[in-house]
């Protein structure tokens, strides 16, 4: 045997090893998906986050630093670091009459008012939008709880309310799988795939107030803002509410499906671990 036909041999078998793997690799849910931020460094262009989505590329505000995520990448945020995605809602693509939104976190402190993504306005009585983030012996939660908020026009009083779910403690330092979902009539809450809390105080399509900051690593308003600190990877908004199957599907999944040139089914968590 020729040392070209040994060669092409073992290619042949390690592409044939490599597509076997990949093939069966768990992928998200890409159904009803608006936006998914891997947070990858690879994905940052000049002061821009993209989302490889959606479009809805998000402003770097601060200096977030790239380090090792969950899924290959992600962005660790110092506490005064933030990303603006839009601060008009109005051009923004945003669930209206279901949603889910997720993201891989690791706190390195739980806020009282925390976010790790979302767009609203919690302005004394005045409450609309969505928030996923975190609680801390705020809302009637204990310390170190994961929130997921949503205000809703069934349960509008005039002004808008949203409802916190919440559940805890749990332990800074560590990653964790957060999930909110609204199904038009029930809220719940996933952490690393299991259901931790739900409610039925929310019904009929997301309430938005005119104006807010869409934002991920921030809570932020007209008259607060509190960035959050830890690190942040695999972020993604739906239009829809993921079933339980799904959620853990998500929870398990090594990132979103593509196929570059070549045809080899590949995922984005792959690509993020091969190409650092």
């Amino acid at each position: 045997m020729s040392v070209r036909t040994a060669i092409s041999l073992l290619l042949s078998l390690i592409f044939m090893f490599l597509g076997a793997h990949l093939s069966t690799a768990q992928h998200a849910v890409t159904k009803g998906l608006i936006s998914y931020w891997p947070l990858d460094k690879d994905t940052i262009e000049g002061n821009k986050v993209k989302d490889v989505w959606g479009g809805q590329d998000a402003l770097i505000n601060g200096d977030p630093k790239v380090v090792e995520g969950k899924i290959g990448d992600a962005l660790e945020f110092d506490g005064d670091d933030w990303l603006l995605i839009t601060d008009d809602i109005k051009a923004a693509k945003l669930p209206v009459k279901e949603m889910t939104v997720e993201a891989w976190v690791y706190p390195e402190h739980f806020d009282d008012w925390g976010a790790f993504i979302g767009c609203a306005q919690d302005n004394g009585g005045f409450e609309k939008g969505w928030i996923l983030g975190t609680v801390n012996n705020t809302e009637g939660a204990g310390p170190n709880e994961f929130s997921f908020a949503v205000s809703t026009v069934g349960a509008d009083d005039g002004d808008g309310d949203l409802t916190y779910f919440h559940a805890g403690p749990y332990d800074t330092g560590q990653w964790y799988h957060v999930v909110g979902v609204y199904d038009g009539q029930v809220t719940r809450l996933y952490i690393n795939g299991q259901l931790a809390v739900e409610g039925k105080n929310q019904t009929g399509e997301i309430n938005y107030p005119d104006h807010a900051f869409f934002v991920i690593g921030v809570y932020k308003d007209d008259n607060e803002h509190f960035p959050f600190k830890g690190k942040l990877d695999e972020i993604r908004l739906y239009d829809r509410a993921l079933t339980e199957e799904e959620v853990l599907q998500n929870f398990s999944a090594q990132g979103l499906p593509v196929e570059p040139a070549g045809r080899l089914a590949i995922t984005w968590g792959e690509i993020k671990r091969n190409v650092r």
